[in-house]
């Protein structure tokens, strides 16, 4: 929800003592989300091993439940209101702040973020080398170097002389940031089989061990936990996802923007290549990279003929060849990133595993008179992953074989291009009606399968359809497009009556003695004002900023927030709803004693609760603020921010505070 977060209550039900076991393994799960449906089945029970009752968890982000319960009384929902009427229907709390990772982290752990310490979708880092001041990462994961008692007196990689290649001898490994027990632990120690299918925030894949008597038991199979990663995810390069558009009509050879980039294809003869970008190889000797980053970068070739004079067009990656019309998606296409660099096809062929497999979906937006191409973010595929997405690590091979190839990134809906012109708002539903019916394949398929235990099933497009959407039933909206008015508006409630037949065929998969769940990790409401926090701080005297000179040297030198004067910087912003102190002894330029970091958080508390939206009738931007410390006494003062904003209604930190930019940098 858009709006400043409460704790939840805690609201439980439940119905005989069959199904108790699993009700108070999964409790704390309940707690933190915003909407929350409780109820059993009702369908008779067929004769089958006495395992006890099962139990569904849906999760649907996003949901919001005044438009919910509005369209249950308006008879549109039936589903939803079976469930409603014969068990629990309750409007929720969310986390604060009211973010999915953090809400997510919530409903995993039972607990807040005082114990998860998950804040934000992103965190910062403030004691990194030089020249680095500050550095952001992603809230839930990390890769960090595997250490081992002998890494230091070993060499983590050995140079191949007279070429650019090398064998690390070390590798990164992934690790989760969430700290703390999982709902699922307790399922496992009571011998309960569980799937998870795409919870948020739990990546990389966990992993759990069997308890010892079921090793004894089974030794060889039997799995107690089967789970598929969500939010959080990366794509290939390990980021939130980067699409790629290809145009004829680009005066630049490439031009970088939030979340992609587009490049330049020079069309002769109705012909064009390019390349797609990957990460960096880790056989390349970094000195050969240091002054071109790109020589070490793994890539694909695109090839695209398209017809001299009909809207058709043939797209080939690696031996892969696609027929596509103007306007029509391909499948998923499966290929190979590898470095352009001497000598790889021979270290490939003695076993170097110098490629990176990825897949990719196509979007073939135009064909005449100019030739344009969008290249979904590159996926981890699933049936040839490039790292573990699933434990066990062929759970997601299996989905693939079961229902096809699928998006793996976390966040697959590609608000990013639309916002960047890359794809329209009709383009962008086609993609998310493909990306919806492979997730509905996928929890048919999962529902046929539940015969004991537990399964939990994530939706998330119903959260990324209002975040573009929400606009079109906002009447005071400024993003409204007058030419667009009334085309877009029952797109939400659509999606809505959608998920109310995913809740049908649960009720139809259940019988008398399971228990469903639907519940989401936030509401919903208009985004109307993004707020530029950095911008503020530093015209209420919290933050000082640096020359244009000065900043321009920074940005040179590829340093986070390039403008600010760290000497006399007080507090700044990164993330959607964290404020940082520049605390010494913890900042690594850090100026405020921690004596006076009370009183310097009271006064811009104070100062931001005064704030008023002079454009908007003197509206109220913030409703309260959060002292960290106080709100959550476990925190972790090395990773939380120390001051969360809860937002008005309407309001919301903008998309450069994420960042940590202003208006200028």
């Amino acid at each position: 929800m858009m709006q400043e977060g409460t704790k939840a209550r805690r609201h439980v039900g439940t119905k005989g003592k069959r199904v108790a076991r699993l009700l108070a393994s999964c409790l704390r799960a309940f707690v933190p989300s915003c909407l929350f449906f409780m109820g059993c089945a009702g369908n008779p029970a067929p004769e089958r091993a006495a395992t006890g009752g099962r139990m569904l968890v849906v999760g649907m982000d996003g949901l919001d439940p005044t438009l919910l319960r509005r369209m249950m009384d308006e008879g549109r929902l039936p589903n939803f209101a079976r469930v409603a009427a014969k068990g629990t229907f309750n409007s929720l709390g969310t986390s604060m702040p009211p973010q999915s990772p953090v809400a997510w982290s919530n409903f995993i752990s039972g607990s807040d973020p005082g114990k998860h310490q998950i804040y934000d979708f992103v965190h910062r880092k403030p004691d990194v080398p030089d020249p680095q001041v500050i550095d952001l990462y992603l809230s839930t994961s990390d890769i960090r170097p595997v250490r081992r008692w002998y890494s230091s007196f070993v060499p983590d990689r050995v140079p191949l002389p007279g070429t650019a290649w090398q064998l690390p001898l070390e590798g990164d490994q992934l690790v989760s940031l969430r700290r703390g027990p999982s709902f699922w632990d307790d399922l496992i120690r009571a011998g309960i089989d569980t799937t998870i299918y795409r919870v948020p925030a739990n990546y990389p894949p966990p992993p759990v061990q069997r308890p010892l008597w079921k090793r004894l038991v089974t030794p060889f199979g039997g799995a107690p936990l089967r789970c598929l990663c969500g939010m959080g995810t990366p794509d290939v390069n390990g980021g939130y996802g980067e699409f790629t558009v290809l145009r004829e009509d680009m005066l630049d050879d490439e031009e970088f923007v939030p979340g992609g980039r587009f490049v330049r294809l020079d069309v002769r003869q109705h012909h064009a290549s390019a390349s797609l970008e990957g990460p960096p190889s880790p056989f390349i000797r970094p000195e050969f990279t240091k002054a071109d980053r790109k020589r070490g970068i793994t890539r694909a070739v695109v090839d695209v003929v398209r017809d001299p004079t009909d809207d058709v067009a043939t797209i080939q990656i690696d031996q892969t060849r696609v027929l596509l019309r103007a306007g029509e998606w391909s499948g998923w296409v499966p290929l190979e990133l590898r470095p352009d660099l001497k000598g790889e096809g021979f270290v490939a062929s003695v076993g170097g595993p110098t490629r990176v497999p990825a897949m990719a979906r196509l979007y073939l937006r135009s064909v005449h008179p100019n030739l344009e191409l969008y290249v979904s973010p590159l996926n981890i595929d699933p049936q040839n992953p490039a790292q573990p997405i699933s434990t066990p690590s062929d759970f997601a091979a299996e989905i693939s074989e079961l229902a096809g190839r699928y998006y793996t990134q976390g966040i697959p809906e590609d608000t990013k291009a639309l916002r960047s012109d890359a794809m329209t708002e009709d383009d962008f539903l086609e993609m998310v009606r493909l990306l919806a019916t492979e997730r509905t394949k996928q929890y048919r398929q999962a529902l046929a399968q539940f015969d004991r235990g537990f399964l939990f099933f994530y939706f998330g497009h119903t959260d990324q359809l209002s975040h573009i959407f929400w606009r079109d039933i906002d009447p005071g909206h400024p993003g409204r497009k007058p030419e667009q008015e009334g085309k877009y508006v029952d797109v939400i409630e659509k999606v809505y009556e959608e998920m109310d037949e995913r809740v049908g065929e649960a009720l139809a998969a259940l019988h008398d003695d399971d228990l469903l769940l639907i519940c989401s990790d936030h509401g919903f409401s208009s985004f109307r004002r993004g707020v530029n926090v950095n911008r503020w701080l530093a015209g209420e005297g919290f933050l000082a900023e640096l020359s244009a000179e000065q900043t321009a040297e920074n940005s040179a030198q590829h340093l986070l927030l390039p403008y600010v004067d760290w000497s006399r910087t007080r507090a700044y912003a990164v993330g959607i709803n964290s404020i940082y102190l520049n605390l010494r002894g913890r900042e690594k330029k850090g100026i405020v004693d921690p004596k006076d970091a009370p009183a310097l958080l009271r006064e811009i508390s104070e100062k931001l609760v005064a704030l008023r939206d002079a454009d908007a009738g003197d509206a109220q931007v913030v409703v309260r603020t959060y002292i960290t410390a106080q709100e959550y006494p476990g925190a972790d003062p090395a990773i939380a921010p120390d001051l969360l904003v809860g937002y008005s209604q309407n309001y919301r930190g903008s998309w450069a505070t994420v960042e940590g930019r202003t208006r200028r940098a």
